[in-house]
């Protein structure tokens, strides 16, 4: 046998040896450190998702508190103070086109409306006071811009016809003088901003008006989150004293500030400096899906009902005998309009006693034009989008022995004008706004996940048992 041939034997002997030895190693069980590991870990992770979900409330808490909270540096600070928003007043006048017959019993007082006439509106807060119980005050003047590049050619300087405020509470006799004296001839900017009644504001320039809204104290939410932006304290009272008691008192958002993360509710209170009440705002659904955060806030017909129909509203009445109140639809506002005889409603008397409509002419109610909508984010508690529609009028006293139109002996009241208080939310405090809202999801998020990957291990642990006890 050559040298070669006892080579490759002994190598085929050795892989045989090799071979047979491996044939005889046996199979490596589950190793128990491993699954004990795996329990320490998942137990771990449990313990942890516990915490977080037990503690991450308080965080949550912090959070907002942080970020909602009224103070200087917050977002409600920035969207309360630094006003931001896009704000425009639309105002639309009624002309009278057939004053001259005032006395035909046979023709109805006619109007056609003008406008719009827009203004940038600015909402000025100085004069901020923080208080250790929680509220702040500050002092409230609202401002306005004239914006001819929005008000379709009309100007201030259009002339119109309508009934005088200062003769407006005196009965009409058929004097030639009272004829002359019920109606008045002027110019958009002398009945909005004349000194003598000042309906809206006073001229600070020849486009720029302002008018002093009042001293408020509101509440801060660092005591209470849920009473965020509720005003306590007009000019140091929890009274208008523009109405009897119980319908004066001084409650309800500004508008821009509401609670967040709040439960939903049917009702919401606006207080109205201009009307010097509150008004309620009634639930009217979500914007899209019912789950998204944007919810829908109207004007109701009992905001303006009568006293006549309402017990609730009695208290607006400025007459001890309640068969003496204004129709449904109008709200006497005179002791809050310096002596004005104002009589405010909804535009065209959108939801008003029929008679209003047909004593006039003229006068076309639209629910998709007239009726007042607000926009409110029920997570962030912020304005998203507004439109505040009021109209003024005033009340037309014919005498005793003839009727102003033909069929009508009761009195009339003649429109003023009406507007439209637009406002967008400044998208970069909506955006801030959400996110810190996203923010105090962070807590839930981290817990599922360490479920998750407590789930993820209790099954390889229980894998592996299988394949040992196999």
């Amino acid at each position: 046998m050559s040298l070669e041939s006892s080579v490759e034997v002994a190598e085929a002997a050795v892989q045989c040896v090799a071979a047979e030895e491996c044939q005889q190693i046996p199979e490596e069980k589950p190793e128990i450190f491993g699954i004990f590991c795996m329990f320490f870990f998942a137990l771990v992770s449990c313990v942890l998702g516990v915490i977080v979900i037990v503690v991450w409330p308080s965080i949550v808490k912090k959070l907002i508190q942080a970020d909602f909270v009224l103070s200087d540096g917050s977002i409600s600070y920035a969207s309360c103070v630094a006003n931001p928003s896009l704000s425009y007043l639309k105002v639309y006048v009624f002309n009278w086109t057939n004053s001259d017959d005032v006395y035909n019993k046979s023709v109805k007082p006619h109007f056609e409306e003008l406008g719009p006439y827009v203004f940038q509106e600015y909402k000025n807060r100085t004069n901020w006071i923080w208080h250790s119980n929680g509220t702040v005050s500050f002092i409230q003047a609202r401002s306005w811009k004239f914006l001819s590049g929005l008000s379709k050619g009309r100007t201030l300087n259009d002339t119109i016809i309508s009934l005088n405020p200062a003769e407006a509470p005196v009965p009409l006799k058929r004097a030639s003088i009272n004829k002359k004296r019920a109606r008045v001839t002027t110019t958009i900017r002398n009945l909005l901003f004349n000194e003598d009644h000042l309906i809206l504001g006073q001229p600070t320039g020849e486009f720029t008006f302002s008018r002093f809204s009042g001293n408020f104290t509101m509440s801060t939410g660092s005591t209470n989150l849920s009473t965020l932006g509720n005003i306590y304290f007009l000019n140091g009272l929890d009274r208008t004293e523009a109405y009897a008691e119980g319908c004066d008192i001084v409650q309800g958002s500004l508008g821009e500030l509401w609670p967040p993360m709040t439960k939903q509710s049917i009702h919401k209170f606006l207080f109205s400096p201009e009307l010097c009440r509150s008004i309620l705002l009634s639930y009217s659904g979500h914007i899209g899906e019912e789950q998204t955060d944007t919810t829908k806030w109207t004007f109701d017909e009992a905001t303006m009902a009568s006293g006549k129909i309402y017990n609730e509203s009695r208290c607006y009445c400025p007459d001890s005998d309640y068969n003496r109140c204004p129709p449904n639809g109008l709200v006497d506002i005179s002791k809050c309009w310096r002596g004005i005889p104002f009589y405010v409603s909804y535009p065209h008397f959108f939801m008003a006693d029929a008679y209003l409509v047909e004593s006039l002419s003229g006068i076309h109610p639209n629910r998709s034009i007239h009726r007042s909508l607000m926009y409110i984010d029920i997570q962030t508690g912020l304005l998203l989008q507004s439109y505040i529609r009021l109209q003024f009028n005033l009340r037309l006293r014919p005498s005793q022995d003839f009727e102003l139109s033909k069929g009508i002996s009761r009195d009339v009241f003649i429109p003023v004008f009406w507007y439209s208080q637009e406002m967008k939310a400044d998208d970069r405090i909506a955006r801030k706004a959400r996110e810190s809202i996203q923010r105090t999801k962070w807590g839930l998020y981290i817990a599922l996940g360490l479920f998750a990957i407590a789930a993820v291990l209790v099954v390889c642990i229980v894998s592996r048992l299988l394949s040992c006890l196999n």
